[in-house]
């Protein structure tokens, strides 16, 4: 496991950021060929500070019900149990996931990866002059109950 990436939060103590390593782990691992990395490979307590800072609090709740066998157990048992952390409440561990998924999928090193171009993809080649509102005219031309406002 990786905890270098993690560990210079001091939201989190050592077991937990074990734990956490774990859990990304355990929700995306590495491809066999290491051509893709796990999840704990990311910066996803910097990403969350960054996009939710209030998610802390559900992440270490969600922390402290795994045991602290979990960061030795097998894939298996992991998976099992995160299996049991998402029966009992599915909204926490879908927001887990996806609070996982965008920051793995916004990391430049997966998006070379799956072959897509890192970064933003607007305006890659698309020109647009300040102040032409004319882009928006199929917009208007939308039927009202597409439009508020008027």
């Amino acid at each position: 496991m990786s905890d270098k990436i993690i560990a210079s939060d001091e939201r989190l103590s050592k077991i937990q950021i074990d734990k956490l390593c774990a859990m990304l782990d355990t929700i995306l691992p590495a491809s066999e060929d290491r051509r893709l990395p796990s999840a704990s490979e990311m910066s996803f307590v910097d990403y969350l500070e960054r996009q939710d800072p209030d998610y802390f609090e559900v992440l270490i709740f969600m922390l402290e019900t795994l045991d602290d066998e979990f960061v030795r157990e097998n894939y298996d048992a992991r998976y099992d149990s995160l299996q049991e952390i998402s029966r009992k409440d599915q909204s926490i561990f879908n927001g887990l996931i996806r609070h996982v998924y965008t920051s793995y999928y916004e990391n430049d090193r997966v998006m070379e990866a799956i072959g897509a171009q890192p970064g933003p993809p607007f305006p890659r080649g698309n020109t647009i002059e300040a102040g032409d509102l004319s882009l928006l005219d199929p917009v208007m031309s939308k039927p009202r109950s597409y439009r508020k406002g008027e």
